[in-house]
């Protein structure tokens, strides 16, 4: 699962629950901002974000710098769509981590050595 993907799918949901008011809509709108909530912290590295969640691949597979942009706008969008409080605080920790040098240079490492353990990785 990439939370981009996960977000995009809550806003198309949400959409669709707005322009029809169809309640069914709304419960799976309930769901999936649930199911994303359940998976945020697992997405963060405590200095970047990871790609996904997969659990064959060795190592993190971490984000670029623009999914990670992707990944905060994203979660910006899910606080204002769900009135989370979570989703923005992720945003503004992944803002953060994108605007560190440090962080950027520690991700670009960790990136190098995930493909380097992982050939043929598609890249993040």
């Amino acid at each position: 699962m990439t939370f981009p993907g996960h977000t995009r799918a809550v806003w198309a949901i949400f959409d669709y629950w707005r322009a029809t008011g169809d309640a069914e809509a709304s419960r799976l709108l309930e769901r999936c901002a649930r199911g994303a909530e359940f998976v945020l912290d697992r997405y963060d590295t405590g200095y970047w974000a990871r790609a996904d969640l997969d659990p064959a691949w060795r190592g993190a597979r971490l984000s670029s710098p623009d999914a990670l942009a992707e990944q905060a706008l994203g979660a910006a969008i899910l606080a204002d769509v769900t009135r989370r409080s979570v989703f923005s605080d992720a945003s503004e920790r992944w803002r953060r981590y994108g605007a560190r040098a440090a962080s950027r240079a520690r991700a670009a490492l960790a990136r190098l050595a995930f493909a380097l353990a992982n050939p043929g990785a598609p890249a993040s």
